[in-house]
């Protein structure tokens, strides 16, 4: 898999001219302008090329938080060798959303983001967020979310084909979320971090729910700036799976007293317009 994602990077760094593979040396700041958090479990492997991702694709200083849910597999050891990096090592595996709490509440940054172990950014994705939402066309808006490839043709709000890759963003239940988003710290901070009472999924939906209904703020998606998801399923998520994904996300239905599936209108419009206000143009488009 991360022989094809570098293929599809070096494919599009010739047919823009640009070269979307290079190592960049972050800059020296007292603070890091974003802090990104990964959970990880048992993936030395997946967590290795998601590193190395982040180093090739972002120029602003970052630091990356490692929360390793006790892996034997040198997880841990890896990953504290890392520049740039923090490691935080569970006592206890209590699930990624309250590993991914931790990790923000021990967060740096003036910025904070996500990724999974196995999800990668594409070239320049984090800077361009980072851009974005400093600019005067964000006052508005509260968190940006990552385009990523996904699966779910279902809650697309909006997404675009390139290369033969099914770029995104989602919506739950008629209200835009970020699979993979990043916010200044001082707003996650405003809600509170996350609700741990999710254990498997449903956190990051949650996440962008209570930006929207809390604070007023928008959660809007960013075409250029893009993640790789690989959605890697071993025996130990598909088990996690199997055992709590209902359960979560029938708690976030209930908590915020979602609509029914298709008992709401198509939310695109209302999305193009958001993105225009915000003076994004969504390319590609399929409506």
């Amino acid at each position: 898999m991360a022989a094809r994602i570098l293929n599809y990077a070096q494919h599009r760094s010739k047919r823009q001219a640009a070269d979307s593979v290079c190592m960049h040396t972050p800059a020296i700041r007292a603070r890091p302008e974003v802090s990104i958090i990964v959970a990880t479990f048992q993936r030395c492997a997946h967590l290795r090329c998601c590193i190395e991702w982040v180093q090739r694709t972002t120029a602003a200083s970052y630091e990356m938080i490692i929360v390793d849910g006790g892996s034997n597999d040198g997880t841990s050891e890896f990953a504290a060798a890392q520049p740039h990096a923090r490691l935080i090592r569970e006592t206890q595996r209590a699930g990624c959303c309250r590993a991914y709490d931790i990790g923000l509440r021990a967060a740096h940054g003036e910025f904070v983001m996500w990724l999974n172990d196995d999800s990668y950014p594409l070239e320049g994705a984090i800077d361009t967020a980072l851009r974005f939402m400093r600019h005067p066309n964000a006052r508005n808006v509260g968190m940006a979310a990552f385009y990523h490839t996904h699966r779910d043709p279902w809650n697309e709000l909006h997404g675009y084909d390139d290369e033969g890759m099914r770029f995104g963003v989602l919506h739950v239940r008629g209200t835009p979320y970020a699979n993979f988003g990043l916010l200044p710290r001082t707003l996650l901070e405003q809600v509170d971090f996350l609700d741990t009472g999710y254990r498997f999924c449903a956190w990051d939906p949650d996440l962008s729910l209570k930006i929207q209904r809390q604070t007023g703020r928008k959660v809007v998606g960013l075409p250029d700036a893009r993640v790789w998801h690989e959605e890697h399923i071993d025996e130990r998520k598909e088990m996690d799976a199997r055992c709590q994904r209902r359960l979560d996300n029938e708690r976030m239905f209930a908590k915020w007293n979602l609509p029914a599936k298709g008992a709401f209108a198509p939310p695109q419009s209302a999305y193009r317009m958001l993105a225009s206000a915000c003076g994004i143009k969504l390319n590609h488009e399929r409506w």
